[in-house]
């Protein structure tokens, strides 16, 4: 099985995407930040 690879991250850095993770209010877009978060 093929692992996930992040080829482009639009300037995004794990570090600005924890924060923005923190300030979402749906559950469901917060686990979606967190898993390419994961990723990267």
């Amino acid at each position: 099985m093929r692992t996930l690879k992040i080829t482009c991250n639009h300037g995004w850095t794990a570090e600005a995407l924890r924060t923005y993770e923190r300030t979402l209010q749906t559950v469901r877009h917060r686990h979606r930040v967190m898993a390419v978060r994961l990723v990267m």
